[in-house]
């Protein structure tokens, strides 16, 4: 069983920012190929009222 206080510190510390909707959190990575950057991307999910949406983009 996870503590609830694990997972507060957990989406505090993905939280970006109130929005219009709702609150958002993510994160960005980077993937490495031979030593060289080659994509990037953006995973979060955005809370509002009971319901959360789930999002990936790939940069």
């Amino acid at each position: 069983m996870v503590k609830e206080e694990n997972i507060q510190a957990i989406k505090n510390s993905l939280f970006v920012s109130d929005i219009s909707i709702g609150r958002l959190y993510g994160k960005t990575g980077t993937g490495v190929v031979d030593g060289q950057n080659s994509n990037g991307w953006f995973i979060g999910l955005i809370e509002h009222g009971e319901r959360v949406y789930y999002l990936a983009t790939n940069l």
